[in-house]
């Protein structure tokens, strides 16, 4: 067995030795064949029933599995000055028509069946990967999946979406636990939610920083002197005067080869409109703001363009630079 595993696993407590060896050769195992089945990575057959009998036992939670690893991830985060935790949603599909996995529920369209699956990483600026520091595992209701109206209505608590704040208040407690580490949130589009910005504005104690990547055109409380609609936060962002520009990397991918873009950078601080919530009234938010726009992209090419909203300072070429290098 190796060393590591121990190491890794020294805090592991299912109440069984058994339980614990069946858990350090399941990691070496799959460790040895990370894109392996379950019989596939054990070696021979009696090995593979333990496995199976080790996942079904009541004992073997998924915390009780992550806990040990979460822990030990948690001691490399405070070796480090930054550590970023990204989070994001996958799915998991299990479709079998004739014999649906139990607690499984549909996916992108109904007759996808199977589970999602947010995952709460630790990285370094320098891309290290020190660990998952949580996973949150759900099969939605075939029945709150027809009722798509009725969701908008529901506060976010009771919604998928809680998830990014569930997440943002776990990077808080990352902070509070490793004060000697800047701790920063990422997010893709899908986190752009305004309850997001509320609770970072509002939450007691150690913050984590954080970095959105912004899908909404959020509105601002200035009116346009035209026509009286309330302006859009791109607009603002996008009309200020160049703070540099980078270069980034850009991987090959259906769009095409891999290539070198030129990013024009802006920045603004900007005051947000909450938007309208039923029952409930959210406050006025002020978020940092960075747009990087490729404005000489390849013929046939499109453009990179991406706006980003962060608790950190964006006021220098540097400092934006450094968001989105994040």
């Amino acid at each position: 067995m190796n060393d590591w595993i121990d190491e890794e696993l020294k805090t592991l407590d299912l109440g069984d030795d058994r339980l614990h060896q069946r858990q350090k050769i399941l990691l070496d195992r799959f460790a040895a064949k990370p894109s392996a089945s379950i019989p596939g990575a054990c070696r021979g057959w009696a090995e593979t029933k333990g496995a199976y009998r080790f996942f079904a036992h009541p004992r073997v939670t998924a915390e009780e599995v992550l806990g040990p690893h979460s822990e030990a991830t948690l001691a490399r985060i405070a070796e480090h000055p930054v550590v970023l935790l990204p989070q994001d949603t996958t799915e998991l599909d299990f479709s079998r028509p004739k014999k649906p996995v139990e607690g499984s529920g549909p996916l992108s369209y109904q007759e996808r069946t199977g589970f999602f699956q947010h995952v709460q990483r630790a990285v370094t600026p320098e891309r290290l990967a020190l660990g998952v520091i949580d996973v949150l595992t759900w099969g939605r209701d075939p029945e709150d999946y027809q009722k798509n109206a009725q969701r908008k209505t529901k506060p976010i608590e009771e919604k998928e979406s809680d998830r990014w704040l569930l997440g943002d208040r776990r990077a808080c407690a990352v902070a509070a636990a490793v004060p000697g580490t800047q701790i920063l949130s990422i997010s893709d589009r899908e986190g752009d939610i305004y309850e997001c910005f509320v609770e970072a504005q509002t939450i007691e104690g150690p913050r984590a920083d954080w970095i959105i990547r912004a899908c909404q055109n959020w509105s601002t409380p200035q009116k346009s002197d035209e026509d009286e609609t309330f302006i859009k936060l791109r607009p603002v962002v996008a009309a200020q005067a160049p703070l540099g520009r980078l270069k980034v990397q850009v991987p090959r991918s259906d769009e095409g080869p891999a290539r070198e873009a030129t990013l024009t950078v802006r920045s603004a601080t900007v005051e947000l409109k909450p938007p309208n919530r039923v029952g409930r009234k959210l406050p006025p938010v002020t978020v940092n703001a960075v747009w990087v726009c490729e404005e000489s992209a390849p013929a046939g090419v499109k453009p990179i363009e991406w706006l980003l909203l962060t608790s950190l300072p964006v006021d220098r070429f540097e400092a934006a630079a450094r968001v989105v290098d994040y």
